[in-house]
């Protein structure tokens, strides 16, 4: 009798942990408006892991209810990461202009920064967009890199941090102050050298939803980008940056609906780009995808990359479009 209800009890307190899951799986299509459920939201990559472990917790203990369980939760888990094993097929890029970019978010107090800054200097690079940059490091050696640069006055740099450096010509640039957000946007139209082809680039990193303001402030940030967006005339747009939110939570979704930009990341897995930690081996695990590329629908993603660098909780992520 006393193993029985043990029994019980035990396929209870499991029951009622995998409901727990999947609500926390099925968020994003609530899309509650508070701040501690976005939180939640942008942990998807968690939720699917304890997912997992559920489903072998039902199949090793053969568990009453759970062939019903194991389909429910394999679904949702599919749903979910769906977006990032699977990419569109894309015409062949033979008669299309390649454009690479490198995004990282460097840390205001990077100790390591003189090691960076030669590596940040990659022949592979056409564009590099640094978030966290202060007026204090000298990243004015980077110039001699990149023949374009936006956001090294301090005005510009300011509070967000924000550079973008470039191989191609830079042939217009703004810096969007978002007074009642607390950030700026950082907008350049770089045009190609061989052909010519202008490509719209806005920078952008909001502030962290760490309180009820400050994930109201990101999300008017998202609001005030996608009407930037939507003002330009030009085809080729892209938004990148460190937004401070993965493509999991109600903002992230809104703003990809109001742009029709695509996330460049549908098809090339999760990337764990936030919060690196070189000498914790479960960082992968506790990450969340927070740095992001948006692409307009006909620029073609060739491949996407990434790579550890010292002093920073982010990696650095290496983007390859087909323009045509």
């Amino acid at each position: 009798m006393v193993k029985l209800r043990a029994k019980t009890v035990l396929n209870v307190c499991i029951y009622s942990i995998q409901l727990l899951v999947l609500a926390l799986l099925l968020l994003p299509l609530f899309a509650v408006e508070l701040w501690w459920v976005d939180n939640l939201a942008n942990l998807q990559w968690q939720w699917s892991l304890c997912a997992i472990l559920l489903i072998i917790i039902n199949i090793a203990f053969k568990l009453r209810f759970r062939y019903l369980s194991i389909t429910v939760l394999s679904m949702t888990i599919i749903y979910q990461q769906w977006f990032l094993l699977y990419q569109p097929q894309h015409s062949p890029f033979l008669d299309k202009q390649t454009l690479t970019i490198a995004q990282f978010n460097i840390s205001y107090s990077n100790p390591y920064l003189n090691e960076l800054l030669p590596q940040f200097g990659d022949p592979d690079f056409d564009i590099l967009v640094l978030q966290e940059a202060s007026d204090k490091q000298d990243i004015n050696i980077l110039s001699q890199y990149y023949p374009y640069s936006f956001g090294l006055e301090p005005l510009n740099a300011s509070p967000s941090g924000l550079l973008i450096f470039s191989r191609w010509p830079i042939i217009e640039s703004h810096s969007h102050v978002l007074t009642t957000a607390k950030t700026h946007i950082l907008e350049v139209i770089i045009q190609s050298p061989k052909q010519q082809i202008p490509v719209q680039i806005y920078a952008i990193h909001p502030a962290s939803p760490r309180s009820k303001i400050l994930w109201q402030q990101r999300n008017k940030a998202f609001d005030d980008l996608a009407q930037l967006v939507n003002n330009s005339l030009l085809n080729n747009k892209i938004i990148i940056g460190d937004f401070n939110s993965s493509h999991w939570t109600p903002a992230f979704s809104r703003l990809q609906q109001a742009t029709l930009l695509k996330n460049s990341a549908a098809g090339f897995g999760y990337i764990p780009s936030w919060s690196y930690h070189q000498y914790h081996v479960f960082w992968p695990i506790l990450s969340a995808y927070v740095d992001h590329c948006l692409v307009s629908q006909h620029i073609a993603v060739i491949n996407k990359q990434l790579q550890m660098m010292p002093g920073s909780d982010h990696l650095l992520i290496k983007t390859t479009l087909a323009i045509p």
